[in-house]
């Protein structure tokens, strides 16, 4: 097999670099201009890693990785052929999230983990499928479950509480039809090609649920709402609780279970309860407890499944 070779050092920025060495995931979209423009924007994705690993889009059957940070701020790259960095039965499980705020908490756990990756796809279903969709086509081979985590919006009257963490046993496009004065009236089946609703109906979901109860974390599980605006009113939020006996609502989840469905791929959805849906009053919310909630389940969960990791789910 073909040793690495060394092809060179690039400077970086002080604060690039602090923001490597820290893991610092809010930090990540100036990480990734100044590298990108290293490398002419040919990098997909980057791995949470002491040693930061950035895979780029395969180039004549070779891709690259990255070490960073010595003393001197520098980033080192080196030339590794395709078939030492990619290793098809080294299955991967993958983190997707909407925000890096969501994650962050999440730092020093992914940085030390191995056979994760993460994705942070931007807010709401459109971005979400795009950047999942791309992301899956490029990875898809190596990655034997998705784990979509993040925060919710509880509908009044659902059984749900601030802070509760929720399970999805379904996911359903809330917005997604003709709007109506009185609500949204769904198309004629003929019109639409998106099954729904979309269940969560998997070897990895079960195995996430007895990770849950055998760590003996309260979780509900519940119907999920994917909605394009999240809702601002107390009236909308019981119309949608009502016409889908759901517990939640999210702006992402409904597109990542699409997605793997369509890659079959497994997935679960997880997310902690930030704050309930009604007249919009965001002195009310917990997001901070919310998300640093969900990423002490998440870690827990994510340790167990890569302990427990299998050819398949």
């Amino acid at each position: 097999m073909k040793e690495i070779e060394d092809v060179g050092k690039f400077h970086i920025p002080d604060d690039v670099a602090a923001a490597v060495q820290d893991h610092k995931a809010g930090l990540l979209p100036l990480f990734r201009r100044k590298l990108g423009n290293l490398v002419r924007r040919q990098f997909v994705m980057i791995r949470f890693k002491i040693k930061i690993r950035v895979h780029l889009v395969p180039i004549y059957g070779d891709w690259y990785e990255f070490s960073c940070c010595d003393a001197e701020n520098t980033l080192t790259f080196q030339f590794v052929p395709y078939y030492q960095v990619l290793n098809h039965e080294a299955k991967m499980l993958l983190v997707v999230i909407a925000t890096e705020n969501e994650i962050q908490p999440l730092g020093e756990f992914i940085a030390e983990a191995e056979r994760l990756d993460v994705l942070v796809t931007g807010m709401g279903p459109v971005a979400t499928a795009a950047s999942l969709g791309s992301y899956l086509a490029l990875h898809g081979s190596r990655i034997n479950g998705v784990i979509n985590i993040g925060v919710a919006g509880a509908y009044v009257d659902s059984g749900l509480a601030l802070l509760d963490i929720c399970f999805a046993k379904q996911e359903v496009l809330g917005d997604f039809g003709i709007c109506m004065q009185d609500g949204i009236q769904d198309f004629d089946p003929g019109l639409s090609k998106i099954g729904m609703p979309l269940l969560f109906d998997n070897d990895l979901a079960l195995q996430t649920k007895s990770i849950l109860n055998g760590h003996s974390i309260a979780f509900k599980s519940v119907n999920f709402v994917t909605v394009n605006c999240c809702t601002g009113t107390a009236v909308r939020g019981e119309y949608f609780r009502k016409k889908y006996a759901a517990g939640c609502e999210n702006m992402e989840g409904g597109a990542v279970a699409m997605v793997c469905k369509n890659f079959k791929i497994p997935c679960v959805e997880l997310r902690c309860v930030s704050n309930m849906v009604e007249d919009r009053n965001t002195l009310k919310w917990k997001l901070a407890e919310a998300v640093e909630k969900m990423c002490r389940v998440a870690e827990l969960v994510l340790q167990q499944l890569m302990q427990d990791a299998s050819p398949h789910y």
